[in-house]
């Protein structure tokens, strides 16, 4: 098994920095939210910081798959302005990476929270992903 304490120690951090574009708006939730972030490209961005934070460390057939994710939303943020989200590695259990949220605007803080990330085998998460497909197929779901 992978010893992810000797590659990763609590600390470990990532920023992503990403200015709020036309398709990152709220736009198709609702048009009054039209020149605002959306909360599912929020947690688009602080999904991309953790990989960036600690996929690329990993050996060659080990990615991380999203396991949980606690956001809030706290303030809006127009369209053109950017937003910068910080995580950082808290804690290791097994195969699970824990990272704290911090993500803030160009007027400040926007949004905090948590996010779990699982160290997988990708040749085994493919498999088990095939399994599943075929038990529908063969039940017809």
């Amino acid at each position: 098994m992978l010893d992810l304490r000797a590659l990763f120690k609590p600390g470990k951090n990532a920023l992503v920095r990403t200015p709020v574009q036309r398709q990152d708006t709220a736009e198709g939730y609702s048009p009054f939210l039209s020149n605002l972030l959306a909360t599912p490209a929020l947690a688009g961005m602080v999904i991309q910081a953790a990989v960036e934070a600690v996929d690329r460390h990993l050996p060659e057939g080990y990615a991380t798959i999203g396991h949980s994710l606690d956001l809030s939303h706290e303030a809006p943020t127009c369209l053109g302005m950017t937003v910068t989200v910080k995580v950082t590695l808290v804690e290791i259990d097994g195969m699970k990476l824990r990272f704290e949220i911090l993500v803030w605007d160009d007027l400040g803080e926007i949004s905090r929270g948590h996010h779990e990330r699982i160290v997988v085998n990708k040749d085994e998460f493919v498999q088990k992903t095939q399994e599943r497909l075929q038990y529908m197929v063969e039940r017809n779901l």
